[in-house]
């Protein structure tokens, strides 16, 4: 995971709203930045986001506070996406036209920052030898799945 998030001018942390999700994110996050992974390469995605706009507004307060960037659009606490995802679809491919543009919205806003991180790492001369969006999947020292890491790399050729 950090050799991969070290050539990487974009890591995005996906997370729920509650504070038993984020604390242990931006645990992930500090550690990354302490190994030298700079904070402006990694961002913080809300995704299982309930009904509470209150609970939405405190998770933004709690993630101002790190300085790590936020993905403003968030992705619903739905079955829809996970049924999609169940038969192989993403989460654009749903029944409903409007979680289907609330998760484009998201992917749009992923797009649009990594081409940002992506422009000003080619002017900082941040050499990547790929060219693609990766999932990492994160284990820390567990046996199971802990945290899932979205990386976006780019090629410098």
């Amino acid at each position: 995971t950090l050799q991969i998030a070290r050539s990487s001018q974009l890591i995005l942390l996906p997370t729920g709203i509650s504070l038993d999700d984020l604390e242990p994110t931006v645990r992930l996050a500090h550690e990354l930045a302490s190994e030298g992974i700079s904070k402006e390469y990694i961002g913080i995605v809300f995704c299982r986001v309930g009904d509470s706009t209150a609970e939405l507004l405190d998770a933004r307060k709690y993630i101002e506070q790190t300085g790590y960037h936020m993905i403003e659009s968030s992705l619903l606490d739905r079955v829809a996406y996970r049924r999609a995802q169940d038969i192989g679809r993403s989460l654009t491919e749903t029944s409903f036209k409007t979680l289907n543009e609330r998760a484009g919205a998201v992917v749009q806003e992923i797009v649009n920052l990594a081409q940002k991180r992506i422009e000003g790492s080619k002017k900082k001369k941040k050499k990547c030898r790929h060219k693609y969006l990766y999932l990492v999947n994160y284990n820390g020292k567990e046996r199971h799945l802990k945290r899932k890491i979205l990386v976006i790399l780019s090629l410098d050729r």
